[in-house]
């Protein structure tokens, strides 16, 4: 003889002779339930079952519930995405270019850090990509991004739209907040692409932002084969070699000229201009050695 199906412990419809209804406080569900039972001593039962089977609600999560669970999925997303888009540069850089990395024990483990590459080639970003698993923040001009799924792939990537003509101080404000969230950004000290075997023009940005966040600057240098070439519209396979430096660390002044941008916080002019001047001439040498190892001496 089959055992007769009990009902589970606190399930309130399986003592109810009606369907019991969705919404309400408990003390009126457990006032309508009361008077629809079949014996009145259930209703102790009822008081229990109320405490454990929580009202259902018609509504939609809460607006914090919503955020939270939008925070999940959009890193969950954002690791996959950088996952994949990572693995495509890896592996179209060594097939195509076939890098070389050399000095990568110098990339800091965890916590910010500044990276600050020789710019030659449009695709010097993308290279840079590779000295490290973390993703590595970087800016770019906001119409990169009107070109899909181009956009798509350089957000994934911690591309950082900026709009054009960006006055420098609100860029600087940004690549701080991006800094302080514990992520290295990727900063090209000579601002644009330059040209030659000598690095010319040189802004202080990098110094800058080390010196007002006391992180270090880790300064790269990359050279290839065939030069990549300013306004070079066909990327030709060839040998990369990118050669990453020991970090440098800024050191505080005193007594010297501050420079402020109204948050509170200053620095030295003289520790920015000589942080500068230390890293033109550690990216010079790294320069050089990299285009001697591409086969390229400058």
């Amino acid at each position: 003889m089959e055992e007769p199906i009990r009902p589970p412990l606190f399930d309130i419809h399986a003592y109810t002779a009606v369907p019991f209804p969705p919404t309400g406080s408990a003390t009126t569900r457990h006032t309508w339930a009361c008077s629809h039972w079949l014996t009145p001593c259930s209703s102790v039962a009822v008081g229990m079952a109320m405490r454990c089977v929580p009202p259902v609600s018609r509504r939609g999560p809460s607006p914090a519930d919503q955020t939270n669970r939008d925070d999940a999925t959009s890193s969950l997303s954002a690791r996959i995405g950088f996952d994949v888009s990572r693995a495509m540069v890896h592996g179209v850089c060594r097939l195509w270019f076939r890098i070389e990395i050399v000095g990568r024990e110098h990339i800091p483990a965890s916590g910010a850090f500044i990276v600050s590459p020789v710019h030659r080639s449009y695709i010097d970003t993308l290279l840079i990509m590779t000295i490290t698993r973390r993703r590595l923040r970087f800016m770019g001009k906001e119409s990169l991004w009107h070109y899909q799924p181009f956009g798509w792939f350089l957000s994934k990537m911690g591309g950082i739209p900026l709009r054009r003509g960006m006055a420098m101080r609100p860029t600087l404000r940004l690549a701080e907040r991006v800094l302080e969230t514990g992520e290295p950004l990727a900063i090209f000290p000579e601002g644009t692409r330059g040209e030659g075997p000598i690095l010319k023009k040189f802004f202080d940005g990098p110094a800058y932002l080390a010196s007002r966040q006391g992180m270090p600057i880790i300064p790269v240098g990359i050279g290839a084969a065939r030069p990549m070439h300013r306004g070079a519209q066909i990327v030709w396979p060839t040998k990369v070699v990118v050669v990453i430096g020991k970090p440098i660390r800024p050191e505080p002044g005193k007594g010297d000229p501050a420079i402020s941008d109204g948050g509170g916080r200053k620095v030295s002019r003289r520790v920015v201009r000589e942080l500068s001047e230390t890293l033109r001439a550690d990216l010079q040498d790294l320069f050089d050695e990299a285009q001697r190892r591409a086969g390229t001496p400058n």
